[in-house]
């Protein structure tokens, strides 16, 4: 198998699309690119690819395989924090693949995510609970990055998501504030707990939970905290 790239003028500017020329003669689009290094670089990936037997089809390539096959593991080495790949994984493995993971990835469309999001508001908790606002917001985000990153990859021409307003989070929890009150009350009782210092400091400097854990003794001087 052989790629070829063809320049290409379009409404919005010159794109660079990518295709690979089989054995048997018959060529398969991968999209196009905003500049020629970045086709280069794809029609080269899918060389390697089929010379390694793991060259797939695009239009056999599901939202599943690549958000698991080429999504994910391009987090693990991208400059994130760990909170935010276990979230990517939680959107992707929880909330999208059980409802939309089959769809054809150069298939999927805004009626897709609209579904999805319907699904997951009334039905998309463990259990068959209904899913926070603020939680399916969250896959939005998660699935619009990943979108924009296959555009970007050459795998799609648009991103589906732009199309898509996102999820409302109209059931937030409001919380309250404890009055010193509690704060006193919950600190007589927490007396002898092991972590006391912890949640003194928790609620002398509203530090959130990572701060605290990464504390350092440096970060301590005569009574103030610096992080």
């Amino acid at each position: 198998m052989r790629a070829k790239i063809r320049r290409k003028e379009t409404a919005h500017g010159v794109r660079w699309y990518v295709s690979t020329v089989h054995d048997d003669g018959h060529e398969e689009a991968h999209g196009g690119h905003r500049t020629r290094k970045e086709a280069t670089v794809t029609a080269a990936r899918l060389v390697t690819d089929a010379s390694r037997g793991r060259y797939v089809s695009p239009a056999k390539l599901t939202l599943a395989d690549y958000l698991t096959g080429e999504w994910l593991p391009s987090r693990e080495t991208a400059d994130l924090s760990e909170t935010t790949r276990d979230t990517d994984r939680t959107v992707v493995e929880a909330w999208v693949i059980p409802w939309i993971g089959g769809v054809p990835l150069q298939k999927l469309s805004a009626r897709d995510l609209d579904k999805l999001y319907r699904e997951l508001r009334s039905r998309g908790g463990r259990g068959g609970r209904s899913l926070r606002g603020k939680s399916v917001r969250n896959a939005h985000v998660t699935l619009h990055k990943a979108l924009h990153d296959a555009m970007r990859r050459g795998h799609v021409l648009v991103n589906v998501a732009d199309a898509v307003d996102p999820p409302a989070r109209d059931d937030s929890v409001e919380r309250t504030a404890w009055s010193p009150h509690e704060v006193r009350t919950f600190l007589e009782v927490a007396a002898g707990d092991r972590l006391h210092a912890i949640w003194r400091t928790a609620l002398a400097t509203g530090l959130r939970r990572g701060e605290l854990i990464g504390l350092q003794w440096e970060d301590i001087d005569e009574g103030s905290v610096h992080v």
